[in-house]
This record gives C-alpha cells, sequence and structure tokens, in this order.
C-alpha cells in the first residue's frame, strides 16, 4: 500500500519564502506549531489515502484523460486563512485564487476517480497551500493578530501547467517526504 495524493506543485519566489519567514517571525511564540517546509507546499487536488499499488496505473491513467484536455492556467496566492474555529484554529494556509479551471479540473479529477473507489469530497474546495499544522495555542489573540496583520500583504502569480501524483512517507513527528510517482501535463495555453 501506497499513501498517495494528486497535487499541483509550485515553484516559489524569493518573495514568497520572505513572505513565509515574516509570517514565522510574528508568530514566533507559536505553542505546538509544525510548520511546513517550503519544499513540500503544494495544493492538494485529491488525497487518495492507503492506495494498492495495483491501482496506480489505472489512476495514472485517470489523471492523464483530465489533464490531457485542460489548459494551463495561471493562480495567485492571496490571503492568509485558518482552517479550525476561532477558539482552536489547526492549520494555517495561503488561498489560491485561480479561474474556474481550477474548480472544473477537481470536480473531474473527482469524478474520475469515484469509479475505481475513491469517495468524492462532498466539503467545498477550498484552494489553498498549507503553511502549519496547529496544535496548542496558549494566546490566541497573538495568532489573530499576526493573521490579521499579514492578511494582506502577499500576492504573487503563479502557472500551473502540470499535476502530479505523489506518495507521502510518513516519519516520525509529523516529517513526511513525498515521492514523485507520476506528473501529468496540462495543455500548453
Amino acid at each position: 500500500m501506497k499513501r498517495l495524493f494528486v497535487a499541483i506543485d509550485f515553484h516559489l519566489d524569493d518573495d514568497f519564502l520572505n513572505y513565509i519567514q515574516q509570517i514565522r517571525l510574528k508568530m514566533s511564540k507559536l505553542d505546538k506549531t509544525t510548520w511546513v517546509q517550503p519544499h513540500l507546499m503544494h495544493l492538494t487536488l485529491k488525497f487518495l489515502g492507503d492506495t494498492p499499488e495495483w491501482k496506480i496505473p489505472k489512476i495514472s491513467y485517470m489523471l492523464n484523460e483530465q489533464t490531457e484536455k485542460t489548459k494551463s492556467f495561471d493562480c495567485t496566492m492571496t490571503h492568509l486563512g485558518v482552517f479550525g474555529s476561532h477558539s482552536h484554529p489547526n492549520v494555517l494556509w495561503i488561498g489560491v485564487h485561480a479561474e474556474q479551471i481550477l474548480f472544473d479540473l477537481n470536480k473531474n479529477i473527482e469524478t474520475s476517480l469515484k469509479s475505481i473507489g475513491y469517495k468524492p469530497y462532498y466539503g467545498h474546495f477550498v484552494p489553498h497551500v498549507t503553511l502549519a499544522r496547529i496544535n496548542r495555542l496558549d494566546d490566541k489573540n497573538m495568532f489573530w493578530t499576526a493573521v490579521k496583520t499579514m492578511q494582506d500583504k502577499f500576492s504573487s502569480q503563479y502557472l500551473v501547467s502540470s499535476i502530479k501524483l505523489y506518495e507521502s512517507i510518513l516519519k516520525k513527528g509529523y516529517n513526511p517526504i513525498y515521492e514523485q510517482i507520476a506528473e501529468f501535463p496540462l495543455l500548453n495555453s
């Protein structure tokens, strides 16, 4: 079994890395927060979870079917967001604003993989890149002030020209390794 997910990678520039560093400095007193290493940051289109290896060729075929009819597109990282409640935030992320094509790609992947046993995600698709996982906050006021202060301090556009199938190998203390299994190019615009 392999723990798989489908994602969009970004070639993060210095402006983005500097912005992340500023956020970390503003939130340096956060307790029990695991920051995602920049080389691991991505936008998840579909988490597949534990998957028998014999399914990988079929998954690859279906992903290729979707990408060969989808044009490359631009997306913009625009704002900070938080999953969880105001009193118990658990994920800090940066939102990704994109054309309808991103939402269509997500929906088409969900629909096609349903035919081989993957349950579709029934929630609202929120395109984002996870920055940190928050296990505990002692000073929630400091956290929300930092989020508000850094909210609209960054905007950067990226071209999405492929999607990738990854295996996630979890190490002790949530130190994952992502191994690329396949890449599926989108059509040139």
